[in-house]
């Protein structure tokens, strides 16, 4: 999903746990999902999103944006290293589903590609 309105870039907070900003901050996490809140949704392509973890924050830019229907669907198309690099893509599923309960997941699955911001 690209956007494609020449819309200015914005920038937008998100709360993280503290294990995936680190991994996000030190470049190892490139991928980050979400399911489709309205907030979520709104993100674009050239947006700069400002994850947040207790005092610390991190800025990326967002490069691509694309949206799965589940989890499953997700992690069968995405690189999971790029999502967390520590675990493999089965643990992976079930600990997003313990983050985004299935009423969440069926709001659709948003990944986000990220880079630093220069």
């Amino acid at each position: 999903m690209t956007d494609n309105t020449n819309q200015p870039a914005k920038q937008r907070t998100l709360r993280i746990y503290d294990r995936y900003f680190r991994m996000i901050a030190d470049g190892s996490k490139t991928l980050e999902v979400r399911v489709g809140y309205g907030s979520i949704r709104r993100i674009r392509e050239g947006d700069v999103l400002v994850f947040q973890a207790r005092n610390a924050t991190c800025r990326r830019r967002v490069t691509a944006v694309r949206t799965y229907p589940d989890f499953a669907q997700m992690l069968d198309q995405e690189d999971a290293t790029k999502i967390n690099p520590s675990q493999p893509a089965a643990q992976q599923l079930v600990d997003i589903r313990r983050i985004f309960p299935r009423d969440k997941e069926a709001l659709g699955v948003y990944v986000f590609e990220l880079e630093p911001v220069s």
